[in-house]
């Protein structure tokens, strides 16, 4: 990634502007539409690989999500929620801010 130039994404903001700014943060690289971007996570735990679901009944995310979440996939016996990352980036670019 050096000399290339990304646009840093605060998906925590961009998914609910009412989350408050985490301090210690890690960035997921990414690309979307030939531009890349920085999604500033809160925490990374590992990269796994698992079959894409479909959400349940009974796992429906809030308003603030539920635009951002294209399926699930079980992980250790827990739901995982997979982001649409396209759809972060476009949500993102909708409430750009200015950076002091």
């Amino acid at each position: 990634m050096r000399s290339r130039v990304v646009t840093v994404i605060d998906t925590a903001l961009a998914i609910d502007p009412a989350n408050a700014p985490c301090s210690h943060r890690r960035a997921a690289v990414t690309q979307v539409d030939g531009h890349h971007y920085a999604l500033l996570v809160d925490m990374l735990d590992d990269a796994i690989r698992g079959e894409v679901r479909s959400l349940s009944s009974g796992l429906m995310p809030g308003q603030a999500w539920g635009p951002v979440v294209s399926g699930m996939i079980d992980h250790d016996g827990r739901a995982v929620l997979i982001l649409d990352v396209a759809a972060v980036v476009a949500r993102a670019a909708g409430s750009v801010r200015s950076v002091a």
